[in-house]
């Protein structure tokens, strides 16, 4: 744990999916709390777009979940963290007419991986920033 506080005040959360809806929502609402909130959209363009308008100290990460390779590399500059919470969702347009198979299986399968990925790599760091240690990624 990065902090202490309850409520947000030495406390740090990282929210993927937070440039749109409820993931915006939220980051907004922990940084008015006094949290250190990082924030991803599938590109650092988004990301800092939100931040941008957000303010408060918000961080951007450009985090795509169906892109599971990517995932280590993007939250190399993160140190521990008291908290994940994944909005990220991918958006489906498919239509009848014209149905993309491949978009739908990536829909359906694309963040599994991603995600258990995400999530053991942040506990590893977490365990080892308890040690005073730090995991290198190359």
């Amino acid at each position: 744990m990065s902090g202490n506080s309850a409520t947000g005040s030495n406390r740090t959360i990282v929210v993927l999916g937070g440039t749109q809806g409820i993931g915006r929502e939220l980051v907004a609402h922990l940084a008015a709390q006094g949290t250190t909130v990082y924030l991803s959209g599938r590109t650092m363009a988004s990301a800092q777009k939100a931040v941008d308008e957000i303010g408060l100290g918000t961080r951007p990460l450009a985090v795509d979940l169906s892109e599971p390779t990517t995932i280590r590399d993007a939250l190399a500059g993160v140190g521990p963290v008291d908290g994940l919470v994944i909005c990220a969702i991918e958006r489906d347009s498919n239509t009848i007419g014209d149905y993309d198979i491949a978009g739908a299986i990536r829909l359906v399968t694309g963040t599994t991986a991603p995600k258990a990925q995400l999530l053991t790599d942040l506990k590893i760091r977490n365990a080892l920033a308890r040690r005073g240690l730090a995991l290198e990624m190359s």
